[in-house]
C-alpha cells in the first residue's frame, strides 16, 4: 500500500496504525515541525459524502475536544483538490478491545472496569451535554492511553446534533450496539447511546456480547426481545450488582433506559467493590 505524501504540509507518513476496511484508513506519521507523532485520518472512498463527513467530524473534534480531555484532539485538517485528511492526536495505547484481547486477555475486573467506564460516561456525558450523540459507541472506537489509563473517545465520523430530526436518516452503526431506534431509522438521542454503553459495559466485564448472531437479522431479533442475558452467569466473578443497571441501559424502548449519562454515573457508584 501506498502511503500519502504529506510532507508539504509537514507530516511524514510512515507507516498504517488501522486499515480495518472500513469507512477510513488511519496512518502514523510525525509533524516535522514539533516531532510529535499523529494520527491521520483517511477516506478509503473519498466521495463528495465521505469527504463532507470528515469535515464535519474535523469540526467536532475542534468543537468538543476543547473543555474535555477524554476527546481526542484535533491537530489540523487537510483540504487536498481529490482527497482531505483529518489530523489528530497520537494515543499511544489500546482500543478497549485491544486491551481486552492483548492485555486482558478476557474479561476486565470490576475495581479496573469502573474507572474506564467512569470515564467513558464523562466524555460521553459531555457530548450530549453539548448537543450531539455519538451513534458508534463500541470498545473498538474507545482508546485507553498506556500510561495513565486514560480514556480517549475516537470515531466521531457518523455523530449528530441533537436537533437534527433527520439525524438517523440511515440506520448507521455497528448492529451489535444499536437499539431498536437506531435499526429502525428513527430519531436518535441521548439514550441511543446509553443502550451502545451498556452493551460496552457488557463486553468489559464479561468478554461477551449480550447481543450475538450470525446475521444482523439474528442480533436485531434478541436486542428488540430485550432478552439480556445475567453477565455474572457468564463471568462469575461479575458482582451481580451490575445486572439491573445492565438491564437498565439495554431496555428496548428508549424512555425506560437512563436518560443521562449522570444517572448511569450514580447507579454504579453504589455498586461495592
Amino acid at each position: 500500500m501506498d502511503l500519502p505524501n504529506l510532507r508539504q504540509y509537514r507530516y511524514d507518513v510512515f507507516d498504517v496504525l488501522s486499515d480495518s476496511g472500513g469507512f477510513a484508513r488511519v496512518y502514523r506519521a510525525i509533524d516535522t515541525k514539533t516531532g510529535y507523532l499523529v494520527a491521520i485520518k483517511e477516506p478509503r472512498k473519498p466521495t463528495p459524502e465521505q469527504l463532507k463527513a470528515l469535515e464535519k467530524e474535523a469540526q467536532m473534534y475542534l468543537y468538543l475536544s476543547q473543555k474535555n480531555e477524554h476527546i481526542t484532539k484535533l491537530k489540523d485538517f487537510i483540504k487536498m483538490p481529490n482527497q482531505d485528511y483529518l489530523v489528530l492526536e497520537f494515543i499511544d495505547g489500546w482500543t478497549l478491545d485491544e486491551y481486552q484481547r492483548k492485555v486482558v486477555k478476557g474479561p476486565i475486573r470490576d475495581n479496573i472496569a469502573i474507572p474506564l467506564f467512569m470515564q467513558i460516561l464523562d466524555a460521553v456525558g459531555y457530548i450530549h451535554r453539548n448537543g450531539y450523540v455519538h451513534k458508534d459507541i463500541k470498545p473498538a472506537n474507545i482508546m485507553v492511553r498506556k500510561t495513565d489509563m486514560t480514556v480517549k473517545m475516537l470515531d466521531m465520523g457518523i455523530s449528530a446534533k441533537l436537533k437534527d430530526i433527520n439525524n438517523n436518516a440511515r440506520a448507521v452503526g455497528t448492529p451489535a450496539f444499536m437499539p431498536p431506534e437506531q435499526f429502525q431509522k428513527e430519531q436518535c438521542g441521548p439514550a441511543t447511546d446509553i443502550f451502545a454503553l451498556g452493551v460496552t459495559l457488557f463486553c468489559l466485564l464479561t468478554y461477551h456480547l449480550p447481543f450475538d448472531g450470525a446475521t444482523t437479522t439474528d442480533i436485531w431479533n434478541k436486542i428488540k426481545m430485550g432478552n439480556i442475558p445475567a453477565a455474572h452467569q457468564i463471568c462469575p466473578y461479575v458482582n451481580p450488582e451490575f445486572q439491573p443497571i445492565i438491564e437498565k441501559a439495554l431496555r428496548p424502548e428508549p424512555w425506560l433506559r437512563y436518560q443521562t449519562c449522570a444517572e448511569m454515573a450514580e447507579d454504579i457508584n453504589k455498586i461495592n467493590i
